[in-house]
């Protein structure tokens, strides 16, 4: 008769703790199941992209030529425009670096 009592004391113990372990492995198995199809999907999509054909042949594009132009205002002053509002710099801490 104590037998019968520990064994259900031992299921009543052990019940929880393989309902939450049962869950777990349900959620870890249906992660995996998704991250596989996630991946399937990609390699899927990769594949028709590559199978796909290119309307421009590489050889065909335009070349534009460039040239720079240096500055021609000599002044170093900055430009100003009255619709935009120069605040000052605020600092409030100190740098320090960590070695």
């Amino acid at each position: 008769m104590t037998a019968f009592f520990l064994l259900a004391l031992l299921f009543l113990l052990l019940w929880p703790v393989i309902k939450i372990g049962y869950k777990i492995y349900r959620a870890q198995r249906q992660m995996r199941k998704a991250f596989e199809q996630a991946s399937q999907q990609q390699q899927q999509q990769q594949k028709q992209e590559a199978d796909r054909e290119k309307i421009f042949d590489r050889n065909v594009g335009e070349y534009v030529d460039f040239e720079e132009i240096e500055n021609t205002d000599n002044s170093s002053e900055p430009h100003y425009n009255p619709t935009v509002k120069i605040e000052p710099q605020i600092e409030d801490a100190e740098w320090e670096d960590i070695k």
